[in-house]
């Protein structure tokens, strides 16, 4: 199974976006990561891995344009919304297989994962599934519902995360600049915001 992921980073150009996108990919994701490894849009693909034409074109790195850094090329913005709808779509889908899980199980049938209740009501939901859509609704794993990551690897779960990502104006962003430790100089907020997509394989 394939699908195409993107990670939103802070750069000085295009070239160094990439080399900062590919870095969370293979260094921060972790063990955690379902897929078992990531390719990039950067080159011709003589394996046939990448297999652009079922997505159609698809850029390597696109400038997200923000208050900060506005552009007139909207291709990054309209890439990082489309994925935030994915994320939104699968959030949709995990609530309700969660929501029959807890209307059909007792608590203790959850956290013992029992045999599953055959009928048609429930479907293909199951105990043992529980505790992974609990995991994939936090949205900060890239778990089979993740579409669009920060530049630490951590999964923008909703709209608010994403505006925190795109402008310097939320307390979240203030807050984590002074965890980070960053002064004003290394603020990741004084480059351009851009986009770049990976195609995720299991």
């Amino acid at each position: 199974m394939a699908r195409v992921v993107m990670v939103t980073v802070y750069a000085k150009d295009s070239e160094r976006a990439l080399n900062s996108a590919r870095k969370v990919v293979f260094e921060k994701f972790g063990t955690s990561d379902p897929f078992n490894y990531y390719v990039g849009f950067t080159h011709d693909d003589p394996l046939g891995l990448i297999q652009k034409g079922r997505w159609g074109p698809i850029e390597s790195v696109l400038q997200v344009s923000n208050a900060r850094f506005p552009t007139d090329d909207k291709r990054g913005l309209k890439m990082v919304n489309s994925a935030i709808g994915k994320n939104r779509k699968g959030f949709k889908k995990s609530m309700k297989n969660l929501r029959h899980l807890i209307e059909h199980y007792t608590d203790d049938e959850l956290f013992d994962e029992v045999a599953p209740k055959f009928n048609m009501e429930i479907g293909g939901v199951y105990p043992f599934q529980f505790r992974q859509y609990c995991r994939d609704l936090s949205g900060h794993f890239p778990g089979p519902y993740s579409y669009l990551f920060d530049h630490r690897g951590y999964g923008i779960s909703n709209h608010r995360s994403l505006q925190c990502i795109m402008n310097d104006f939320d307390s979240d962003a203030r807050l984590w600049r002074a965890i980070e430790g960053s002064d004003i100089d290394c603020d990741p907020w004084n480059h351009p915001l851009w986009v770049v997509p990976f195609k995720a394989l299991h």
